[in-house]
Formats: structure tokens, sequence, C-alpha cells
């Protein structure tokens, strides 16, 4: 079953905001993030249950070689990518955008 992966706004911000971030300490770290990125969500895209449940019943998978996380859900035949976030401020974030659900 093909399995369809939609980044959604918030989560499009979270990556404009770490490349902006990568991009004040050096310019190779912005594509080396995006390809490690692109690499996660591809791996999502083959096995989206492969991804740890973590708070707010989420799916967390990390980002290899940076301190970042891909939050999703997975229902049916879509993946919904609800945030990437460094690591340390992952339940900070999570819990101000699931507070109003």
């Amino acid at each position: 079953m093909a399995v369809h992966v939609v980044l959604l706004d918030a989560a499009l911000a979270d990556i404009d905001d770490i490349t902006a971030w990568y991009r004040t300490i050096g310019s190779r770290q912005v594509p080396r993030f995006l390809a490690a990125l692109e690499q996660t969500l591809d791996s999502i895209e083959r096995y989206p249950e492969s991804g740890a449940v973590g708070r707010h019943g989420l799916r967390r998978r990390h980002l290899r070689a940076f301190p970042h996380s891909v939050w999703y859900v997975y229902v049916g035949d879509e993946v919904m990518v609800l945030a990437v976030l460094h690591d340390r401020r992952g339940d900070e974030v999570l819990n101000s955008r699931t507070a109003t659900k």
C-alpha cells in the first residue's frame, strides 16, 4: 500500500526555522540537515509504523546526525507530519500545539 506523506504548515514553518538557524552557524549544515530530513521522511513513507509512539499519541522518528525529530500521525494511507523539532523543545512545543485539541 502506498503511503502519502503530508507536511502540515506548522512542520514547514519548523523546517524554515531550523534551516535559518543552521545558516547562522555554517552554510554546510543546511544541505546536510535537509538531506537527513529527506532520508527520514522517505523512511517514514516506506515504514510508517516504525516510529515510536510518544507523547500525545504521535509517532516520532529521529533525524540521523541531528538533534531533531519528525513528529507525525499515521492513519490509513496517509502520514501527516505535525512537527519537526529539536529534541529538547519537542515536549514544550507539542504541548502548546495539542492543547487546543
